[in-house]
């Protein structure tokens, strides 16, 4: 049997924290590590070898860029287009 040859598959996984304080709108933004991105939101890569699940991945990146324990999370939208850039 002749094997398949398929393009790898790349996931990413970033964390919108939002809260409100007194009424006014935050939203949690990390330093990133080029110098040209300033800030930016919680972000990594999903490695299925280290992360069993998307959400545990998520937890682990937000916990390496950010001093916060999530609760609830949702998965709000997936990004699934062929083509679509990488960055």
């Amino acid at each position: 049997m002749q094997e398949i040859s398929r393009p790898p598959i790349e996931i990413g996984l970033t964390a919108a924290i939002v809260a409100v304080l007194e009424g006014e709108p935050l939203i949690l933004v990390v330093a990133q590590a080029q110098a040209s991105e300033a800030v930016g939101l919680p972000f990594g890569p999903f490695d299925p070898i280290v992360h069993r699940t998307l959400d545990m991945g998520l937890r682990a990146w937000v916990k390496e860029q950010a001093p916060l324990k999530l609760g609830y999370v949702e998965q709000l939208y997936t990004f699934g287009d062929r083509g679509r850039p990488a960055h």
